[in-house]
C-alpha cells in the first residue's frame, strides 16, 4: 500500500478532513492535501511523519501503542522510507562493524 492510500484510508475511517488534521497534528492544510494527492511524502524519521501519526492518532481517540504502529505503518509506505541499495547497504553495514570492531567472519557465525 502506498502512502497517500494509508493516509486517506485513515481519514476515511476517522471521517475527518484536511482542516482537522492540521489543527491536530500541527501540519499546514496544503501539506496535508500534496500528501493526500500523492504529490509530496514526509521522510522517513522526520518530525513531520510524528506530527501525522500524531494527529490521526488523537482525532481517532488512541493511545501511545497505536501511535506507535500508526507511525510505523506510515512509514513502511513511504516510497522514501529505509530503502538502500545494495552498495550503500554495504558501505553501512561495513563502517558500522569497523566502528563497533566487529570481523565480517565473527558476525557471520552469530548469524548462523
Amino acid at each position: 500500500m502506498r502512502f497517500q492510500e494509508l493516509l486517506d484510508r485513515e481519514m476515511e475511517r476517522l471521517g475527518r478532513t484536511n482542516a482537522e488534521l492540521a489543527a491536530a497534528s500541527g501540519l499546514g492544510k496544503s501539506t496535508l492535501s500534496r500528501y493526500r494527492r500523492g504529490e509530496r511524502e514526509p521522510r522517513w524519521g522526520s518530525p513531520q511523519l510524528w506530527q501525522l501519526a500524531k494527529g490521526l492518532t488523537a482525532l481517532g481517540g488512541g493511545d501511545d501503542a497505536e501511535l506507535d504502529a500508526l507511525h510505523t505503518a506510515l512509514g513502511e509506505c513511504l516510497s522514501t522510507g529505509l530503502r538502500l541499495d545494495h552498495a550503500t547497504y554495504i558501505t553501512r553495514l561495513s563502517s558500522l562493524c569497523r566502528c563497533l570492531n566487529i570481523r565480517s567472519s565473527a558476525l557471520a557465525r552469530a548469524l548462523a
